[in-house]
């Protein structure tokens, strides 16, 4: 009698006990463009607030000689404007990290290096 030939599977796959025609590990891209958003928006607005807070220290904390040349509408439209900056920037690169998926079968590994 012959013996059937066995389908030989992937050890990974086996050791993941993934059987059939293969699973695909989506990158978490929206949660990936929220906390890039929340680190670029407080190292940049931190290092504009120390050098405002460095300005005042220089100049014996006199308000009126620190926002002289800024009033205080625009620098809150300016931190609206760079989170909104963030948010694009980062949007941008959660999408393109999007495509960067890993698919498994029985017998491949697939996806961006």
């Amino acid at each position: 009698m012959l013996a059937r030939a066995r389908k030989k599977r992937s050890p990974i796959n086996g050791a993941l006990g993934i059987t059939g025609v293969g699973v695909k590990y989506e990158v978490k891209w929206k949660a990936l463009t929220l906390k890039l958003t929340k680190f670029m928006f407080l190292a940049i607005a931190g290092v504009v607030v120390f050098s405002l807070l460095a300005r005042a220290y220089k100049l014996d904390f006199d308000m009126s000689v620190v926002f002289e040349h800024v009033e205080i509408m625009q620098l809150l439209l300016y931190l609206i404007g760079l989170y909104l900056f963030c948010l694009a920037f980062s949007a941008l690169v959660g999408l393109s990290l999007s495509t960067a998926h890993i698919t498994l079968t029985d017998t491949t590994i697939s996806g961006r290096n």
